[in-house]
């Protein structure tokens, strides 16, 4: 092999016995009801969402934009508008 790679050996995956076939066609609605009755269910949870006024107010509100805030109103106050270019990064 160049440069002293090693060879990457491929191993094809492993065959397992499959599952028996189904009995029949699901489950009895008596055999549900003990299910749900022991707390037996598929019940996904809700996908934690955040609004979008929080994912704008936590992409905004950051201490490098409170910097870059901070020294462009210095700059406004104390120096030519030009050196205040790079507030449009804040725009941005």
């Amino acid at each position: 092999m160049p440069h002293g790679r090693q060879a990457r050996v491929r191993t094809e995956p492993r065959v397992t016995a499959a599952a028996p076939p189904l009995a029949g066609p699901g489950l009895t609605a008596a055999e549900v009801a003990d299910r749900v009755a022991r707390g037996l269910v598929n019940d996904v949870p809700a996908a934690p969402t955040r609004t979008l006024a929080e994912i704008v107010r936590a992409n905004l509100l950051t201490r490098f934009n409170f910097l870059l805030g901070s020294l462009l109103v210095v700059i406004l106050w104390v120096g030519p508008l030009q050196d205040a270019l790079f507030g449009l990064v804040l725009v941005c």
